[in-house]
């Protein structure tokens, strides 16, 4: 999330940090987690389900595949 964080708003994704109840979860539409492979969907979390929301996904994957690397 540190790599595309900065990168959402321009894509349309404005971000925000804030504690995130169970109770909360229900008037999300969508989830995702990030990783160092990259960028998954959510699907359920407890006994809320999620939609796959494959504009949301892509947009997202894209804003993560033009991250640039690092030299190591």
């Amino acid at each position: 999330m540190r790599l595309i964080e900065a990168r959402l708003p321009a894509a349309g994704l404005p971000t925000a940090h804030a504690p995130v109840t169970l109770a909360d979860l229900p008037s999300y539409t969508a989830a995702f987690v990030t990783n160092a492979w990259g960028v998954s969907p959510v699907r359920r979390v407890d006994s809320v389900a999620y939609a796959v929301d494959e504009k949301l996904m892509a947009t997202v994957a894209g804003v993560y595949e033009e991250v640039p690397w690092d030299t190591v």
